[in-house]
């Protein structure tokens, strides 16, 4: 009897989050703008391992420097006035996730980020 983990194209659609999520993908992600004003997170989900984009308000960035730490409760304390805690969902057409709802995209998982800046 083996204890295969599912491949990625295997693993079922689950609304599903995890205090580790956001620690596994952090490393992964950056901030990207493909056009002037247009900024996007690009990294690996934590769960299915596909490449996802992630749209972002251009205003949390205006005149500051950015970075990404991950979970803001990992111990770091809460954010600060001048972060933003950026919601992310898996968003791949990468899989056909089994049991996917048809008006879903992604895997189902789902976590934080905390956006620190600083004065640029």
């Amino acid at each position: 009897m083996t204890n295969k983990k599912p491949g990625p194209s295997q693993l079922p659609y689950q609304e599903i989050t995890d205090d580790s999520f956001a620690g596994k993908a952090a490393p992964t992600f950056r901030i990207e703008e493909p056009r002037p004003g247009m900024r996007v997170l690009r990294g690996q989900c934590p769960r299915c391992d596909a490449i996802i984009d992630i749209p972002v308000m251009p205003t949390v960035f205006e005149g500051n420097r950015w970075s990404i730490t991950g979970l803001f409760h990992r111990g770091d304390g809460e954010p600060r006035a001048a972060d933003a805690v950026e919601h992310v969902l898996c968003t791949c057409d990468m899989h056909n996730h089994p049991g996917r709802p048809e008006d879903r995209r992604g895997c189902g998982a789902y976590w934080n980020f905390v956006i620190r800046t600083s004065p640029a």
